[in-house]
């Protein structure tokens, strides 16, 4: 049995690590996604993004 929240890879184990979604990001909609981050968060949003070295194992997934 898979536990909760647990990705099972096609060789029958778990991916322990991050999975990454790559989006196009659109400029015309970041003001928007702004306005509503800062009424239901305590932070920016210019200060959420995490870079990659703080993800000891990740993923990357194109979206299509």
């Amino acid at each position: 049995r898979t536990p909760a929240g647990s990705i099972m890879t096609t060789t029958g184990g778990y991916f322990q690590g991050s999975l990454l979604v790559e989006t196009a990001w659109e400029e015309s909609i970041a003001e928007e996604i702004g306005k509503e981050f800062d009424r239901f968060y305590s932070i920016s949003l210019e200060n959420y993004p995490v870079e990659l070295d703080y993800l000891p194992r990740y993923e990357v997934i194109p979206c299509r």
